[in-house]
């Protein structure tokens, strides 16, 4: 049979390789032995590689023994070949093949838009919430993409996920879903039962105890709105934020603690007329309102907050405040003056109000005030006649702040009934403090030293009159009943430093007083056999804080430096005590204690301390709001006082310093580096 002229398997063409892999210099292909035979001298498939039939006859390129392209044999043998039309219609399963490749193009498109759909979904929820609705199209419009990426590639998705590469791709994807499943569901919960560990050395971040509690009692519907305003400049904008983010803090606080409060931040800018609803016309402006009332109170938000909020939480809910009484009319220190530098209490009247307290002075000469003390006096601090609590005392306690004249009998007789009737009394007395004021103290177990404290070993700046108080305060009795009495540790266990500029002795009486730490020595003796025609104590008492035993008590006002042959007298001295009394240490002690009011008293020989001049030195402020707190019964608020910022900077020497760079810098990579060599040698 003639070679049809289409087969190009000759020699004719240039440089182009006969189909029975031998090059045109005769030399055998890669696909044949050096004699151009296969070894076994037939190919594998039982054709020659040369491109002839078994019968010795070349194949056309173009045909087929059956039914080729281009030729068609005849049924008969050695029948002639015939030509037929060159365009023949594909087969079905050709043209499903077709699409097939098409579409697989497509998938890889499909699955690339949508990643790149969901990635941009994703952004647009995290980052703007103002598209959040076209965040939500592009992420479903991305899902839709890689469902019809998989759809079209189906066979082979299933071919790469039941493959061993597959299964192990599976089984990571199932892992990494499974994580992220947990870190939802924990995420969950947290969010839905919020709770917060403060680590600070100061607690600066969590509320106080008595904060805690307003809240969870609260038993009406509270609101705050916010009003803030943006800054002139970026100095008053960093400042502004930094307000908001603590005020923020702070609400979230109180919101998350109560069920029956809520918050609001409004821009008076944009909303005008709700500034106007609720009086606001300087800014930054917190309003909180009872909702069923529509009581309301408003204050300026500071960095100091949360004594603001109760204090406001207090007034909207109409829990009544009680009263702080300075005593006048003796010389006494001024509440009202606020002058720096001066004798004044004016400050400490800013501390007493900002813990919700209501504060006036109490003049016992005029009559309208001598009815309020008597109206304590005979109806017992607490009720009023015959028990009715409509009558209560509006007095919560009174503080006498240095008098320089004497006491009149008869307001003597005012106080001693006030405190009969169970009241609260704070004294600042001086070494020059009137002799009737003395009296007064002695007659309730407290007894003023003559003279003023000189300590060579704890002053201020070497000033020996200055007594510096360190570590030197009572927090724990060691009697539990009398712990449980005067309960000094929620007034002293916060204090760390405090000074008394000109301060005096203060000392338990001899009879009729029970202080400790005089308690001690009493408590170790043998009782001696007239020892029980002693009087019982009405009195119980103990030291604030305690001076060194290199102390003198010195009685020339002139004179700093102790001489024993003047009187001076060296030991250990008290700068402070309180005490709890039922009764009067010159009088019978009273039959029924129980049924009797307990006075409560703090008597401090030192005035100066809590004067404008020294209220904000050390922890003199702390000292002083402590002792209003725990005469009248709420010591929990020395708690809520703004917490100081701990700053605790880290020191290191440059060889440390290198050492935590490089370390931060290599170590993590070195580690992994070193894994992995150790995994690549343990599977070789």
């Amino acid at each position: 049979m003639s070679q049809d002229p289409r087969d190009n398997g000759g020699a004719e063409d240039n440089d182009v390789q006969p189909e029975n892999g031998q090059p045109e210099n005769g030399q055998p292909g890669n696909g044949q032995p050096e004699n151009g035979q296969p070894e076994n001298g037939q190919p594998e498939n039982g054709q020659p590689e040369n491109g002839q039939p078994e019968n010795g006859q070349p194949q056309d390129p173009g045909s087929s023994p059956t039914l080729g392209p281009g030729l068609r044999r005849d049924d008969g043998p050695g029948g002639p070949e015939e030509p037929v039309d060159e365009e023949l219609s594909g087969t079905l399963f050709g043209s499903v093949q077709g699409v097939a490749a098409t579409l697989g193009g497509l998938s890889t498109t499909f699955a690339a838009v949508g990643v790149f759909a969901i990635v941009v979904g994703v952004v647009l929820l995290i980052f703007l919430a103002d598209l959040r609705l076209y965040g939500y199209i592009v992420l479903i419009a991305g899902g839709a993409a890689l469902l019809l990426a998989m759809l079209i590639s189906f066979q082979t998705v299933v071919q790469a996920i039941t493959s061993s590469r597959g299964r192990y791709g599976t089984n990571t994807a199932l892992m990494i879903l499974a994580f992220v499943g947990i870190a939802a569901i924990v995420n969950f919960l947290a969010f839905e039962n919020s709770a917060r560990v403060d680590v600070t050395a100061s607690k600066q971040f969590s509320l106080a105890p008595r904060t805690l509690s307003l809240l969870e009692s609260l038993d009406k519907d509270v609101g705050a709105k916010a009003f803030f305003v943006p800054g002139r400049n970026i100095q008053e904008e960093l400042a502004l934020q930094a307000l908001i983010a603590q005020t923020e803090d702070f609400l979230r606080e109180f919101e998350a603690r109560s069920g029956r409060f809520e918050y609001e931040f409004i821009d008076p800018v944009v909303e005008p007329l709700t500034a106007n609803e609720y009086g606001a016309t300087t800014f930054p402006l917190l309003v909180l309102e009872e909702l069923e009332s529509g009581r309301r109170h408003q204050l300026t938000p500071t960095f100091a907050l949360e004594q603001d909020l109760v204090t406001a939480l207090l007034i909207v809910t109409g829990q009544e405040q009680k009263q702080v009484y300075f005593l006048s009319g003796h010389g006494e220190s001024d509440p009202s003056n606020e002058q720096p530098d001066t004798e004044g209490f004016g400050l400490a009247r800013r501390g007493i109000e900002s813990e919700n307290y209501a504060v006036s002075t109490l003049n016992l000469s005029f009559a309208d005030d001598r009815q309020v003390l008597q109206q304590v006096a005979g109806a017992g601090q607490g009720t009023g006649e015959g028990g009715d609590e409509s009558q209560s005392s509006p007095v919560g306690m009174l503080v006498v702040a240095a008098p320089k004249t004497n006491l009149p009998d008869e307001e003597a007789q005012l106080l001693h009934q006030y405190l009969k009737a169970g009241g609260s009394m704070m004294f600042l007395g001086d070494p020059d403090t009137p002799p009737s004021f003395r009296e007064f103290l002695a007659s309730w177990g407290v007894v003023m030293g003559d003279g003023h404290l000189v300590d060579r070993q704890r002053n201020a700046g070497q000033n020996e009159i200055t007594v510096l108080a360190r570590d030197q305060y009572i927090s724990l009795l060691p009697d539990p009943d009398l712990d449980r009495i005067l309960s000094v540790g929620q007034l002293t266990s916060r204090l760390d430093t405090t000074y008394y500029p000109g301060v005096t002795s203060v000392s338990p009486a001899e009879e009729g007083a029970l202080f400790f730490p005089d308690i001690l020595t009493e408590l170790e003796e043998e009782p001696e056999e007239d020892e029980e025609d002693e009087r019982t104590p009405t009195v119980f008492g103990t030291a604030l804080g305690f001076t060194s035993s290199d102390s003198w008590l010195i009685k020339d006002p002139t004179r700093n430096e102790p001489d024993e042959s003047a009187g001076d007298v060296q030991g250990i001295y008290y700068p402070g005590v309180v005490a709890r009394a039922v009764g009067r240490v010159d009088e019978p002690p009273p039959e029924n204690v129980v049924t009797l009011r307990t006075a409560s008293l703090v008597v401090i020989g030192d005035s100066d301390f809590a004067s404008n001049r020294h209220f904000f030195a050390f922890d003199n402020s702390d000292m002083f709001l402590n002792s209003v707190n725990w005469l009248v019964g709420d010591t929990p608020l020395a708690s809520i006082r703004p917490k100081p910022t701990a700053f605790r900077p880290l020191v290191l020497t440059r060889n440390e310093f290198n050492f935590m760079r490089y370390s931060s810098w290599l170590l993590l990579p070195i580690l992994m580096a070193v894994s992995g060599v150790f995994v690549w040698y343990r599977r070789r």
